[in-house]
């Protein structure tokens, strides 16, 4: 069964490929209305916002990411079995707030984000890396 989170994702990024950033924002929040805690939602209309000039629209959305994310967030505690965008969940909320801080002058807050965004970064690949929960080495 498809996901509908996912396919409001998905049709975001169809209205930003148009370059219709208001309509993919207003995609994302549609989605949200429907289960607020999916992150990648929250970072595609952050994404979207930055590039429609929404700036604090746009951090706003990212820091909301950043909440429902597994780097910093809620995300790492539970046991979510649909779309995932690990970008979304990691380091993309953070590179779109050092965009937005830095486009709304808040150099200070803008280099927090770009700390946290190499962070991120740095965790998502570690992530990718390791064996999944459970798994046994072959000399075991």
């Amino acid at each position: 069964m498809r996901s509908r989170h996912s396919g409001g994702h998905r049709e975001a990024q169809l209205w930003v490929a148009s370059g219709d950033f208001d309509t993919a924002i207003d995609r994302c929040a549609a989605g949200l209305s429907l289960h607020p805690g999916i992150a990648e939602l929250a970072w595609y209309a952050g994404y979207a916002a930055f590039h429609a000039g929404r700036h604090r629209d746009a951090a706003a959305f990212a820091n909301l990411a950043v909440v429902h994310g597994e780097y910093l967030g809620l995300a790492a505690a539970t046991d979510r079995t649909l779309f995932r965008h690990p970008p979304a969940l990691y380091d993309g909320p953070f590179d779109v707030l050092r965009h937005a801080y830095r486009a709304l002058g808040d150099h200070r807050a803008a280099d927090q984000a770009e700390a946290d965004h190499l962070a991120a970064s740095s965790a998502r690949l570690e992530r990718s890396m390791s064996p999944p929960a459970g798994t046994r080495s072959l000399a075991d």
